[in-house]
């Protein structure tokens, strides 16, 4: 048996990282057997991709690239998260982007990605998993989710999906 990942314990870096990537896979989920529908997780996740996003998070993490995701993740548990929920945090921006890119058929846009990650605060985390991971708007920068909430609040819920895709054309 593989040994198991514990999402708040960094991993050594270069051991990490000498790990064939299916073994990376093996321990994350393994550390995730048993969490389902806890603070922060869902009973319906999709354990593979979630495994598979934390797995990303944490070798970007190890290999500090791009080095933007490492200090957010301490500039996160600073403020009081936990190193897991903080990491499911960075694992929301990238879904987000990745999505993004798939919409619109797109290569990454590296340079949103990093300034999402460098604008993500501990309250946006903390409000992610109190919306328990539903789909979520970009998070483009403090104005991108300026705009989100002012939009929010107006209307008393997030804008579609397909607004949210306008607004940015």
């Amino acid at each position: 048996m593989s040994e198991v990942h514990d999402p708040d314990v960094a991993p050594d870096p270069a051991a990490w990282l000498a790990l064939e990537e299916s073994e990376r896979m093996e321990r994350m989920l393994a550390g995730h057997r048993g969490r389902e529908d806890d603070a922060l997780h869902k009973a319906d996740v999709n354990h593979v991709m979630h495994a598979a996003l934390h797995g990303v998070v944490e070798t970007q993490i190890a290999a500090a690239e791009p080095p933007e995701v490492a200090a957010a993740l301490a500039r996160l548990c600073e403020a009081g998260l936990t190193r897991h929920a903080a990491i499911h945090g960075l694992m929301r921006v990238l879904l987000v982007h990745m999505a993004g890119m798939l919409d619109r058929s797109e290569t990454f846009d590296r340079a949103g990605y990093v300034e999402a990650v460098a604008g993500l605060e501990a309250a946006d985390v903390v409000a992610q998993g109190l919306r328990r991971m539903e789909p979520a708007e970009p998070l483009r920068g403090t104005a991108g989710r300026e705009e989100a909430r002012r939009q929010k609040r107006l209307s008393g819920s997030r804008p579609s999906r397909r607004d949210r895709r306008k607004s940015r054309e």
